[in-house]
């Protein structure tokens, strides 16, 4: 007996060889690379090369890296004929894609590891040759497939650019995802090569990328692994938590009674590790504000840190927020004097943000007291300096507070 399978161009069903003599693979990467191997050797190439390329990929790119593949055309009207891959609908430009992730990771497992390298770095310098005019669209690409090619000081420039550009990319989840594995990929192959304080901007714009993208658990996870490398990591574990919460409330009292004020310091003497672990301590309050504990935990950790090195950008942020913890925990009095605390350090010239975002927690607080004029002032405010800039959250309070009696929103023109 043998196995019966249909043929397409007959029309009819054969009968194969016999059963007992057929090696069947027992995997799912069997499978596919038993199809894969019925292939000639010039469809394999465009096949390897396409799984290099990524799920997707255009039809220049391929025409780009495979050279002397005249018969191009024809060889992906034949991947495409064994189901292989298949046409991109709507596309900008003529592309494909594998019809499968599965088909194009046992594809790309198969190559030697030479030549992947040698067709990342193929790769890589086509995007660059042929986006030149908007590189930027696709440095995380580029991280990615310079990484994979052993091309680290490439891969190390690329990557740092991304991390400039996550919040833009935090759209595309595929993107997203293909930086995150140049991450991975760098630092297990040569984490030596970027400096603490590089690695952890890394982590924390990836961590800002992700909570864009609503996915609060990665991002927490990269925000913790930033503040890890920078020597200030959370506590791990609700007993961890409530120990140095209790030490940070201790820390924090005791620097109210010794009178410990802001000094204004100029952004140029500030270190620079010091704007980075505040700027992931503000990331992580954005992220954690719908949990009580670790917000206030948050917060006072952020609020002494940036005590202790008199760095008044954070403690506009960080007094803001311990004002709005404190409204919402039932002790608007205490409240009240961090959030006057938070806009006695507001300087709109040098922390425009800052300042901005200060105001529309002032305009949280003075709505819990119901002052609804004065709440709409520092809603207006508020805006006034955010509407040009990029901040979570802020803008959408700012606006809901410049309903008029009748319900219409107002905004600033």
């Amino acid at each position: 007996s043998g196995i019966v399978i249909y043929d397409r161009r007959r029309g009819n069903w054969q009968i194969t060889g016999q059963i007992d003599n057929m090696i069947l693979p027992d995997t799912v990467q069997g499978v596919v690379m038993a199809r894969v191997d019925r292939l000639n050797e010039a469809s394999r190439r465009v096949l390897q090369i396409a799984a290099v390329i990524g799920r997707t990929f255009s039809n220049d790119m391929l025409r780009a890296i495979a050279g002397d593949e005249a018969d191009l055309d024809q060889l992906l009207l034949e991947l495409q004929e064994h189901g292989l891959i298949t046409t991109v609908p709507d596309a900008v430009e003529p592309a494909y894609e594998f019809k499968h992730a599965l088909t194009q990771e046992a594809v790309y497992e198969s190559i030697l590891q030479r030549t992947r390298c040698e067709l990342h770095e193929a790769t890589a310098k086509t995007i660059e040759a042929n986006y030149s005019d908007r590189l930027e669209e696709f440095y995380g690409l580029l991280a990615y497939h310079y990484t994979l090619a052993e091309q680290w000081e490439a891969a190390r420039s690329y990557m740092l650019l991304a991390g400039d550009r996550a919040g833009d990319i935090a759209a595309d989840k595929e993107a997203v995802a293909l930086y995150r594995q140049a991450i991975d990929a760098y630092e297990q192959a040569f984490s030596d090569r970027l400096t603490p304080a590089d690695q952890a901007d890394v982590y924390r714009k990836m961590g800002e990328a992700y909570f864009r993208l609503g996915n609060n658990e990665e991002a927490l996870d990269y925000l913790q692994r930033a503040l890890r490398d920078l020597g200030h990591p959370l506590p791990r574990g609700r007993s961890a938590e409530r120990l140095v919460l209790l030490g940070a409330l201790i820390e924090q009292v005791w620097h109210r009674l010794r009178g410990v004020w802001a000094k204004r310091i100029e952004p140029s003497v500030i270190d620079p590790k010091v704007v980075l672990v505040a700027r992931i301590y503000e990331s992580l309050m954005w992220i954690t504000g719908v949990n009580p504990e670790k917000i206030l935990l948050t917060s006072l950790i952020a609020a002494n840190f940036s005590e202790r090195h008199g760095y008044r950008p954070g403690l506009i942020i960080n007094y803001g927020w311990l004002q709005i913890i404190l409204d919402f925990a039932g002790l608007p009095r205490l409240g009240d004097y961090y959030g006057r605390e938070s806009l006695a350090l507001v300087d709109e010239t040098l922390y425009p943000t800052q300042s901005g975002t200060s105001y529309a927690f002032r305009a949280v607080h003075e709505n819990i007291r119901s002052r609804w004029a004065v709440t709409l002032d520092y809603a207006r405010r508020a805006i006034e300096i955010l509407q040009d800039k990029s901040h979570w959250n802020v803008r959408a309070w700012s606006f809901s507070y410049l309903a008029s009696e009748d319900g219409n929103i107002h905004p600033v023109s």
